[in-house]
């Protein structure tokens, strides 16, 4: 069930994204993010996520569920989820190595109501 509830709120925010990644442009859905207006980008997910730990201790969706948030001087979130890819933020970090990305432990990575 909790894979499921991830699952969920993770196709409200990505059904129908397309992403492309260029030299100093992120182009989600049509907005073009310069690198330099980014403010912030946190990788939320849970530990077993982002030290590789699986085994029969880890829960069914420690390790495929979670999502990056960009913010921008203007204000704006966008939110990047890995139904979009399960090697989304590795192709990231290794596209934009001059971004700095924040990583935030969740036991349940869900995107925040409101967000």
């Amino acid at each position: 069930m909790p894979a499921l509830i991830l699952y969920c709120n993770y196709m409200k925010h990505n059904k129908k994204t397309r992403v492309t990644l260029e030299d100093k442009i992120l182009i989600i859905n049509g907005d073009r993010i310069r690198l330099d207006s980014i403010t912030e980008i946190i990788i939320t997910a849970t530990y077993q996520h982002f030290s590789g730990h699986k085994g029969a201790t880890s829960l069914p969706y420690n390790d495929y569920f979670y999502y990056v948030k960009f913010s921008t001087i203007e204000g704006k979130d966008f939110y990047l989820t890995s139904v979009l890819g399960y090697d989304l933020d590795k192709e990231l970090k290794e596209h934009y190595p001059e971004l700095a990305f924040r990583y935030h432990t969740r036991s349940f990575p869900a995107i925040p109501k409101g967000s």
